[in-house]
C-alpha cells in the first residue's frame, strides 16, 4: 500500500484559476501514483510531485512565484525521510534554481557521502551559494549571475510586483507625512500567493518523507529564510 497527499496552498488564490488548478494537482497524483507503482522511493516522489508544482505559474513556488522587494525570485524548499536519524536537505532564499525541492532532495542524499579532509556536507544551502551547488550538481538553473534577476519571472508576477512596489513607496511616503489613513495591509490584500505548496508520501515499503517549497512573501527583504526552508518548522516526517 501507497499513499501521496500533497496540497497548493491555502492562501488567496483567484476562482478563475480553481479548475486549472484541480487539474495540476490532478496530474501530480497521477505522476505520483505511476512511480510508486514502480516501487520509487518516497522522497523521489515527494520532490516529483513538488517539481511538478513549482514548474506551473499558478502557484506559489517555482516559477511566477513572488518577488523579493528587489524584484527577484527566491525560493525557500525542504525535504525530510523519517528515520533515525532522519534525513533532511533544505536550501533557503534560493535565487536561478528551477526546480529548488530537487536540490533540496539533492542535498538531503549528499548529507551521507562524507567529504575530504573530515569535512561535514551541509544539510541547509542558502542564496548564490545555492545557485552554486545547484550548477555543480548539473541541476536546470539560470546560465549566469546577471541572469538570477529575473529568473522564474512571469508578466503576472512582475507586473503584481510593480503595482505593490508603488503602492509600498505611496505607504512609507504617507507615514513620513503622518498621514492619519496610512495603515498596514496583508500580503493577500496586495492581491498575492501567499503560501507553500508541500506533499507527503508513505512508498511500498512504508517509508514516510515530506516536503514543501515556496517562494515567501510578496515583497520580502532578499536573503530572507523562511519556515519552508527550516527542519520541524516548514515540515517534517516521522515513523510510528
Amino acid at each position: 500500500m501507497w499513499l501521496i497527499c500533497l496540497h497548493i496552498g491555502c492562501g488567496v488564490h483567484a476562482h478563475r484559476n480553481e479548475y486549472h488548478l484541480r487539474r495540476l494537482m490532478k496530474t501530480a497524483c497521477q505522476s505520483a501514483a505511476k512511480a510508486l507503482a514502480k516501487s520509487a522511493d518516497c522522497m523521489e516522489v515527494v520532490a516529483l510531485v513538488i517539481s511538478i508544482l513549482e514548474d506551473n505559474e499558478l502557484t506559489n513556488a517555482g516559477k511566477g512565484a513572488n518577488l523579493t522587494e528587489c524584484g527577484r525570485v527566491e525560493c525557500d524548499a525542504s525535504i525530510v525521510r523519517a528515520g533515525t536519524p532522519p534525513l533532511f536537505g533544505g536550501c533557503a532564499a534560493t535565487p536561478g534554481v528551477r526546480n529548488p525541492i530537487q536540490l533540496a532532495r539533492s542535498i538531503a542524499m549528499r548529507t551521507q557521502q562524507p567529504l575530504p579532509l573530515g569535512r561535514v556536507p551541509p544539510n541547509l544551502v542558502c542564496g548564490e551559494g545555492a545557485w552554486r551547488l545547484a550548477c555543480s550538481l548539473g541541476l536546470p538553473t539560470a546560465a549566469t549571475l546577471s541572469d538570477l534577476q529575473t529568473y522564474h519571472h512571469t508578466p503576472g508576477s512582475a507586473e503584481l510586483h510593480r503595482t505593490n512596489l508603488d503602492r509600498l513607496k505611496a505607504f512609507h511616503y504617507q507615514q513620513q507625512q503622518a498621514t492619519p489613513t496610512a495603515s498596514s495591509s496583508s500580503n493577500s490584500e496586495f492581491g498575492a500567493l501567499n503560501d507553500t505548496v508541500g506533499a507527503v508520501c508513505i512508498d511500498l515499503s512504508g517509508r514516510i518523507a515530506s516536503g514543501v517549497s515556496s517562494g515567501g512573501i510578496l515583497l520580502k527583504h532578499t536573503g530572507r529564510v523562511g519556515e519552508a526552508a527550516v527542519p520541524g518548522a516548514g515540515c517534517w516526517a516521522t515513523s510510528w
